[in-house]
């Protein structure tokens, strides 16, 4: 059956190659897409992760209102990016009920943020089930930390480079612990 088949399509090409050309389409991507990827190339990976806790934190305001103790210690490290937390934070402890507009973000912010932000798409899985949604802050709170010690490693580790020094060397073994406990 097999070899009447192929003798029937080597003696029919131009049906055959039709439904194959329609299998086999060379896809592009699109214009829009490719715009966001060459945007995104510029971010480097912590402004991502703080574009995704600030996002988190824009659009789950009385939970964290609720549980500012999560994030009273977290260091941001882009300049803009730190201001808007610590405005965040201030309107959270000022205030009982707060929304989005009482933020007094710039709108072109807020849609950069929205923009970048690697978690939206997760967070709104997780609308309602509060439990998980902390447990995905904590996430992003880790991931930021673990840059914190990374940079703090490497400064050290270039400082012990030139100076050999053993409370540098043991500074960094307590750092890199930490960071495998992170």
């Amino acid at each position: 059956l097999e070899f009447f088949l192929e003798k029937i399509s080597s003696l029919t090409p131009n049906t055959n190659q039709s439904k194959y050309k329609s299998l086999f389409k060379k896809t592009k991507s699109l214009k829009i897409t490719q715009a966001h990827f060459n945007e995104t190339k510029n971010l480097s990976s912590i402004e991502i992760k703080e574009f995704s806790f600030l996002y988190f934190l824009i659009n789950n305001l009385s939970l964290i209102r609720n549980n500012i103790n999560l994030i009273q210690d977290v260091k941001l490290f882009s300049a803009e990016n730190k201001i808007i937390f610590e405005s965040i934070v201030k309107k959270i402890s000022m205030n009982d009920e707060i929304s989005i507009n009482d933020l007094s973000i710039d709108s072109q912010i807020l849609n950069k943020i929205s923009k970048f932000a690697s978690v939206k798409h997760i967070l709104n899985k997780l609308e309602n089930d509060e439990y998980k949604l902390i447990e995905l802050l904590k996430e992003i709170i880790r991931d930021i930390k673990n840059y914190e010690l990374e940079a703090r490693i490497e400064e050290l580790e270039s400082k012990f480079s030139k100076d050999l020094n053993e409370n540098t060397f043991n500074e960094i073994r307590q750092l890199k612990k930490l960071q495998k406990i992170n």
